[in-house]
């Protein structure tokens, strides 16, 4: 198995890896222990944000208490060993038919040259192996992921203030996006996956469906359909052939 941007916390990879040979890949350095060549590592590739944020979890225990509560809820004996390598998502060092199952969990958003990611975890994958690709909007509701901004600017709900210009210089972008719409997910996808399935999230349509077309009577967000500013993600399905 395969994880394609394991993150900092590594939950997924350590689920996988209790019961099958996973391996997990990420550009961002992953910290383990307490050696300090690696936080200088950390810095140089990857910034003083992400060694303050790391160092931050650390110092309050927060990762040990998240591993704890791990072992215990998997019912396992401990945490598990753990193959993380520093890879990029569009140049994969492994051989073509690798891999059973590949998976990635909100990251393809972050990916510059996500058909790039696409095309080498078809190639990796065996045949009748399997990806299962998640992925938020961008013109979704916290498309920015930026909850916080998002949710309240200047006393006002801001829902979509990344797509609403008297908001935009407000949100605190957190991240590189790569700001795909949902009609380009599902053409990349179909000249790179054919036939994936796509299952799109709609968490806060209910609530937000309102006001989405009350901006839209306003004159707000014209350019994008109702469709995608209520979806909050998609999760895509592919078996290869």
């Amino acid at each position: 198995m395969l994880e394609v941007g394991a993150g900092q916390l590594l939950g997924h990879l350590a689920y996988f890896s209790a019961r099958n040979r996973a391996i997990g890949i990420d550009m961002d350095v992953i910290a383990v222990g307490a050696n300090p060549f690696q936080y200088l590592q950390m810095l140089r590739s990857n910034g003083m944000r992400r060694v303050a944020k790391t160092l931050g979890r650390k110092l309050t225990g927060f990762d040990r208490k998240f591993r704890r509560e791990f072992v215990r809820v998997a019912g396992l004996k401990s945490w598990p060993h753990l193959n993380v390598q520093r890879m990029a998502a569009g140049d994969l060092s492994f051989a073509s038919n690798s891999f059973d199952f590949v998976y990635s969990f909100e990251v393809f958003e972050h990916i510059s040259n996500p058909d790039a990611a696409l095309e080498e975890i078809v190639r990796v994958l065996r045949p009748g192996g399997v990806a299962c690709i998640s992925f938020q909007l961008y013109t979704g509701p916290f498309g920015a992921l930026d909850y916080a901004g998002t949710a309240k600017i200047q006393g006002e709900p801001a829902w979509w203030g990344h797509l609403r210009p008297e908001f935009k210089d407000s949100i605190d972008f957190q991240s590189v996006l790569n700001r795909l719409r949902l009609n380009q997910w599902r053409q990349l996808f179909e000249v790179t996956m054919p036939h994936a399935k796509f299952h799109l999230s709609r968490v806060h349509a209910e609530d937000l469906e309102a006001h989405a077309k009350l901006l839209k009577g306003r004159g707000e967000l014209d350019d994008y359909s109702l469709d995608e500013l209520l979806v909050d993600g998609a999760t895509v399905i592919w078996k290869k052939e």
